[in-house]
């Protein structure tokens, strides 16, 4: 999997929970750019508003530069509008990586997947910015959820609705 199927996994998630989401978006200000900077995935709800959110896939837990650089590049566009002058509040990160779908049964893998999300959380916060995960339940879909800020205050929980 790469960052590309991981967002689509995401976005599909998103609308069919009954948000609008965009991909790639350019920046108002940079449309006439030849080379513009583009947000990976902005999606709305009508309780939680409009949310920008930069996504990293990796495949070794060691690539902690490219998380300092999506950071970096947050703050340099987040006050930025967006889609014809919307000022977009909450930025996410989203790091994704082939750990997340290794079996849950290896649990060595799996503590030191949570280690690095548990220390995510709280310093992307002091940033002001946000961490969004996406748990994906392959053996029961309506068990898919998107988390932002988890155990944090403010924490937003996107899941399908149970119908009976």
């Amino acid at each position: 999997m790469n960052e590309k199927e991981y967002l689509d996994k995401i976005e599909i998630f998103l609308k069919e929970n009954g948000f609008k989401t965009w991909r790639e978006v350019i920046p108002d200000q940079c449309i006439n750019w030849k080379e513009p900077y583009r947000v990976d995935l902005i999606f709305w709800g009508e309780e939680i508003g409009y949310t920008a959110c930069e996504a990293k896939y990796f495949n070794s837990l060691r690539q902690g530069a490219k998380i300092a650089q999506t950071i970096e590049q947050i703050k340099k566009y987040n006050k930025l509008t967006y889609l014809k002058g919307i000022v977009i509040e909450r930025w996410c990160l989203i790091l994704g990586n082939h750990y997340d779908s290794i079996s849950m049964s290896n649990s060595v893998i799996k503590t030191e997947n949570d280690g690095i999300k548990s220390f995510l959380r709280p310093f992307l916060i002091y940033y002001g910015l946000n961490f969004l995960e996406y748990y994906e339940n392959k053996h029961n879909p309506r068990w898919n959820k998107i988390t932002i800020n988890k155990n944090n205050k403010g924490s937003i929980f996107i899941k399908k609705e149970e119908t009976i």
